[in-house]
């Protein structure tokens, strides 16, 4: 009975993350929604090692119970990982690799003004924009270094 449970867990969770998958994205999602989903389907994962194990110990070997208990710990560090998620991950690994014609106006419209924010800061960032003090900036080519670079 346990097992026929377990089976239909396993089930339901692979239902889920096919239909999402068939879904496409017919719009761009929000940085909310994006990492929500990586968050989700984490614990899909997680849930779904969960149950392998306690079927391996049921059924299988010990290697297979100690490479399942493996693959949880690295699933439960990627639940780490998905949860500190942050904008400038939103546009490097989402928004950067889709197609959409207008996908930055979308994403933009659907950014609170603190995602704005931490965007601008890590874009900045990445052009070593800040500046170090006394209104120098690190990074900011000069005029003659920027000719150079556009030849």
């Amino acid at each position: 009975m346990r097992m026929r449970l377990l089976a239909m867990v396993g089930l339901i969770v692979m239902i889920s993350l096919t239909a999402a998958a068939q879904t496409g994205e017919a719009t761009i999602k929000s940085f909310r929604e994006w990492k929500s989903d990586k968050v989700q389907t984490v614990i899909q994962r997680i849930v779904l090692t969960k149950v392998g194990i306690s079927r391996s110990k049921v059924e299988g070997t010990a290697v297979q119970t100690e490479q399942l208990t493996k693959q949880l710990q690295q699933e439960q560090w990627n639940l780490d990982i998905a949860k500190d998620l942050s904008v400038a991950d939103y546009f490097m690994l989402y928004l950067a690799n889709q197609t959409h014609p207008h996908r930055f106006q979308e994403a933009a419209s659907k950014m609170s003004p603190p995602e704005v924010a931490e965007l601008m800061e890590a874009y900045a960032k990445e052009l070593g924009a800040f500046p170090i003090g006394g209104g120098q900036r690190v990074g900011v080519p000069h005029a003659q270094q920027t000719k150079e670079l556009s030849k």
